[in-house]
């Protein structure tokens, strides 16, 4: 099925006004794919609350519509946080 993608998705709200939209125009949305926007500082596995502030619970309400959210994951670790512990373990 059609998957939407923009790197401008830079909100929470911004990725539900794009689901609405397709649905408001009766386009098959079968995912929507969110780039780095969602995530903390650029950190792996951390998610923006500020600008994603329910980013689970909008996964939730999607996948039960029969929808996929796909957020993208940057191939490197932060070593200027020590407490991150995905970047101890790596090291």
């Amino acid at each position: 099925g059609w998957h939407a993608a923009s790197g401008e998705y830079l909100t929470q709200a911004d990725v539900e006004a794009v689901v609405h939209s397709y649905d408001l125009s009766n386009i098959p949305l079968e995912g929507i794919w969110i780039d780095l926007a969602y995530m903390a500082e650029n950190m792996d596995f951390k998610v923006n609350t500020t600008s994603f502030p329910t980013l689970k619970n909008m996964t939730l309400d999607l996948q039960a519509a029969g929808q996929r959210v796909v957020v993208m994951v940057d191939s490197g670790l932060r070593s200027a946080d020590p407490q991150n512990s995905y970047y101890s373990q790596a090291v």
